[in-house]
């Protein structure tokens, strides 16, 4: 049984946005104290302290959620058969006090003395752990703002300018992605690139549209010459239509456009859009055009939330389900294609096929492809936290119309994504092991992303972060030309193990870093996010002293971060 199949079984009759928001939640839990336990097990710690750090943590998971949902959540973790109810008094209290209050309970006969050493060890366990840490993007935001400030700085041009004698090594390209814009109205929680708001923000002016359309015309072309899928993303490229129609009125290759549908929530408005892209692209005239609609359905798109007393989901799952309706009946030319991610939260795509199902339509999921070696795990009240084998593809037969792809990949650890944990989502953190450990490995690039601010990132892991030129100063040629001739790029396609062991000459912790990426891609583009590593490691790949580059890599680090 693969996990879509685990959580269809799971499903009892239409749930409430209340139930789902406390199914999350509580499932959020589950793998919360899951996590604690398997700490106190590996460091064999009394399991009477992970007990107390445990019923502490619930009573503060409870205070964060707000006091309503108390008598739903502690029923939700009956199947642990602990006496939860006895430690209500933590409630509302302060993390200080709840440990002295689940202290006093538990060992009400003990010494005041022996209590106080106990309330000692239960702290320091706590703030080791980081339990009472809340989530905050800002740092994470601040630091991607100040990367991007670096796209160009000295030691970036520099290490342009020490390329250009290198031997060129042909590129295997598969994709070129375009951020129609960068602004989105969701605010999801793994969300790659959030911190990155209009152009003017980070231009410092308006981008104007015959600007866009330099940028739009370039990428087309390059997509044309090297018969690349052109992917068009964002933000929410929806919120700029006639960039987008511009774009598939003279794409000249196939066109994926990925979306959340945020603009579907009615079937009128859903409609109405659906006919002014298909209108514009039956504008186009080249043979080698086609296009497809990739929606975004996963448990961060959807995701429930509790907002000033009302439970509201984020993007509709009808709006999805507006979008396959009209598909089936009226547009069916129009080829879809649902993208998800694996978490650990109840799928979505669950969802919307009994929601479908209610609609009248008769659903098979067709031609599945499971993956056994990646288990995707779900908390299920009074059974505990279930594993079962990810489902990475299949297709959806409605009965009538195009049988729709659906399609799941990993969430990586970037962006706003830095922030969730471990066990929120299945990854690749066993093969950054691996790489970690110096097993040779070939990791060759495949496609590169334009913004719409012109600049270009090699990879979509490496967005907004290290960019290989601008096609507002240069042609996609030169700078496609110029990543076949970066050391970099070369180590990555030939032996990228080595990148981590010249890292470690400069930054002798960086092991520890990358540790915490979600796959072995991530984990390097994480060495590259700084210029002036940037430049040490390709002097270093290029054969060059580890003394000068060394001292090089010192003075541009405190020039631009104070050491």
């Amino acid at each position: 049984m693969h996990h879509l199949e685990l959580q269809l079984s799971q499903l009892s009759g239409k749930e409430s946005l209340e139930e789902i928001y406390l199914r999350d939640r509580c499932s959020y839990l589950f793998h919360k104290l899951a996590w604690i336990q398997e700490f106190f097990d590996r460091k064999k710690l009394a399991q009477e302290l992970a007990y107390l750090v445990m019923v502490v943590y619930i009573y503060d998971y409870i205070d964060r959620l707000g006091m309503r949902f108390a008598d739903r959540i502690l029923r939700s973790l009956s199947f642990l058969q602990w006496e939860l109810e006895r430690f209500r008094p933590l409630l509302g209290l302060n993390t200080d006090a709840k440990i002295a209050m689940a202290v006093a309970l538990e060992y009400a006969e003990r010494p005041p003395d022996e209590k106080e050493k106990i309330a000692e060890l239960v702290s320091t366990a706590y703030a080791w752990l980081g339990l009472a840490r809340t989530r905050s993007f800002s740092e994470v935001e601040e630091r991607k703002r100040w990367l991007y400030s670096l796209l160009n700085s000295e030691p970036e041009q520099k290490r342009r300018k020490l390329i250009e004698g290198s031997d060129a090594r042909e590129l295997r390209l598969v994709n070129i992605g375009l951020a129609v814009t960068e602004q989105c109205p969701n605010s999801c929680t793994f969300c790659l690139s959030p911190w990155k708001p209009s152009c003017r923000e980070r231009l410092g002016r308006e981008l104007e549209e015959e600007e866009f359309r330099v940028i739009a015309d370039e990428v087309i072309g390059f997509a044309d010459s090297k018969g690349l899928i052109l992917t068009l993303t964002g933000g929410e490229p929806f919120l700029e239509m006639e960039r987008l129609k511009y774009i598939l009125r003279h794409a000249k290759t196939r066109t994926d456009i990925t979306t959340s549908a945020w603009w579907a929530r009615s079937e009128a408005r859903a409609r109405s859009t659906m006919e002014e892209i298909l209108s514009a692209a039956s504008e186009n005239r080249s043979e080698n055009f086609r296009f497809t609609l990739q929606l975004s359905l996963d448990a961060f798109h959807q995701e429930v939330r509790f907002e000033r007393g009302e439970f509201v989901e984020h993007v509709p799952l009808q709006a999805v389900a507006n979008v396959l309706r009209l598909a089936i009946e009226e547009f069916q030319e129009l080829e879809l294609v649902l993208l998800t991610k694996l978490t650990c939260y109840h799928d979505p795509l669950a969802r919307l096929l009994r929601l479908m199902e209610e609609l009248g339509y008769s659903v098979r999921l067709e031609n599945t492809s499971v993956e056994p070696g990646i288990q995707v795990s779900t908390g299920v009240p009074e059974k505990g936290i279930l594993q079962a084998p990810a489902l990475l593809r299949g297709y959806l037969n409605f009965g009538k119309g195009k049988p729709v792809l659906v399609f799941y990949t990993l969430v990586e650890s970037m962006g706003r994504a830095m922030l969730l944990e471990e066990f929120e989502y299945p990854s690749l953190r066993a093969q950054v092991e691996e790489l970690l450990s110096g097993r040779s490995l070939r990791l060759p690039l495949t496609g590169i992303e334009v913004s719409d601010d012109g600049h270009v990132y090699p990879g979509a892991h490496a967005m907004y972060t290290w960019s290989a030129g601008n096609v507002l100063e240069e042609s996609l040629e030169e700078i496609v030309e110029r990543l076949e001739r970066d050391p970099l790029v070369q180590a990555l396609a030939e032996k990228p193990q080595e990148l981590v062991k010249i890292a470690e000459e400069v930054e002798p912790e960086v092991r520890k870093v990358l540790k915490k990426a979600s796959s072995p891609l991530a984990a390097l583009y994480m060495l590259f996010e700084t210029p002036w590593l940037r430049l040490y490691l390709t002097r270093r790949l290029m054969g060059e002293s580890r003394e000068e580059a060394e001292e090089e890599y010192r003075r541009y680090r405190e020039k631009y971060s104070g050491g």
